[in-house]
C-alpha cells in the first residue's frame, strides 16, 4: 500500500514519519504489528509504500486490519 499520505505525521508516541522505514518501525513497537518497508524493495518509490503478508487466517488478517486503521486514526 502506498503510505504517502501519513508522511510527516507524528504517532501517538510522538515519532515522526519521514519514509515507510519509520511506518513500520512505529506499528510494530507501537501496535505489534509487522510490515516490511518499501525501501527494502525500491530506492525510487519504495519509500511511499511497504509490504505486508496475509498469509495467515483470515481472523488474523482482521485483527491486522483493525489494527493498522487504529494505528493510521492516531496519527497526527
Amino acid at each position: 500500500p502506498d503510505i504517502s499520505a501519513h508522511l510527516g505525521k507524528t504517532t501517538s508516541k510522538g515519532v515522526k514519519l519521514n519514509s515507510a522505514s519509520d511506518f513500520a518501525n512505529a506499528l510494530l513497537d507501537e501496535h505489534n504489528m509487522a510490515c516490511v518497508p518499501g525501501e527494502d524493495f525500491s530506492t525510487l518509490v519504495g519509500h511511499k509504500h511497504i509490504r505486508m503478508s496475509f498469509a495467515c487466517s483470515e481472523e488474523q488478517i482482521r485483527e491486522g486490519a483493525r489494527r493498522m486503521s487504529v494505528f493510521i486514526a492516531s496519527l497526527k
